[in-house]
């Protein structure tokens, strides 16, 4: 039994692209249910308590933080154990689109302070501003293989939905670019290379008109790129450099086959 537990708890509410609070989310123990996991935990012998929620992924409501804090704190007050500290997760929304407003951090932390001036309890506050910080710090760098006139426009690159995985997986955008493109746009597809047909970074998009050979940009890939990653279908996993002031440094080789098959016991 360890000296100190933090459960997470579904404080019944829930915002964002992809909502992971209130009855359709599989995470956490329901509120209902709360004061019971930690009375239960007491009696097997924890001695210090802390409380964590995350209801929501790239949530751009400002406002909607003060109030998910607040049914928390609510939540602490009538807990049967102090809580020393309390974790509300990340969720902070990142602008994905050209013309998506940023969220406001500082209004969100008005509402946070907000929500605790309110309170008769004050658990340490803890956050997790992962995407916040890294989304626009990397880029998915690719080039174009291929173009295929179809019932639409198809530009093919040389990376997938394993270099990258959120489009295929729940839909999310990624805005493109092309490096040095010109001035006359089309609407087309950009696509990976593996066979299933969600492997499509963004969809009917204007671009400048590409030729094989042209640099393809995805733009926020900073906060779930390679660590989402995979093989699927044998393929490799791309390298990673860092931009350092003027320095291209490479943190990360790409995969070769002898590492995809270096597990294998023959």
């Amino acid at each position: 039994v360890p000296e100190v537990l933090s459960f997470r708890i579904n404080p019944g509410v829930g915002a964002g692209d992809r909502v992971l609070g209130g009855k359709d989310a599989k995470y956490g123990i329901p509120f209902e249910k709360a004061a019971d996991a930690y009375r239960l935990a007491a009696e097997m012998g924890v001695k210090r308590f802390g409380i964590h929620m995350m209801t929501g992924s790239n949530v751009m409501e400002e406002d909607y933080f003060e109030e998910a804090v607040g049914k928390l704190l609510e939540i602490v007050a009538g807990l049967p154990v102090e809580i020393e500290f309390m974790n509300i997760g990340g969720g902070f929304g990142v602008a994905y689109k050209p013309d998506e407003k940023s969220l406001d951090i500082d209004r969100v932390a008005e509402g946070v302070a907000r929500a605790y001036e309110k309170s008769s309890v004050k658990p340490r506050l803890m956050a997790e501003p992962g995407r916040y910080i890294t989304a626009d710090a990397g880029w998915l760098v690719t080039k174009v293989d291929v173009i295929k006139d179809s019932y639409k426009k198809y530009v093919g690159v040389d990376a997938s939905c394993n270099d990258m995985p959120r489009p295929s997986i729940y839909g999310a955008y990624h805005h493109a670019s092309v490096l040095n493109g010109g001035s006359d746009l089309e609407k087309v597809s950009v696509v990976g290379h593996i066979c299933e047909n969600n492997d499509q970074f963004v969809k009917d998009i204007e671009l400048p008109v590409v030729s094989v050979g042209d640099i393809v940009i995805l733009h926020n890939c900073g906060g779930h790129a390679y660590s989402m990653g995979h093989n699927y279908n044998g393929t490799l996993r791309h390298a990673e450099y860092l931009l350092s002031g003027s320095e291209l440094k490479c943190i990360r080789r790409a995969e070769t086959i002898e590492d995809l098959y270096g597990t294998v016991e023959w």
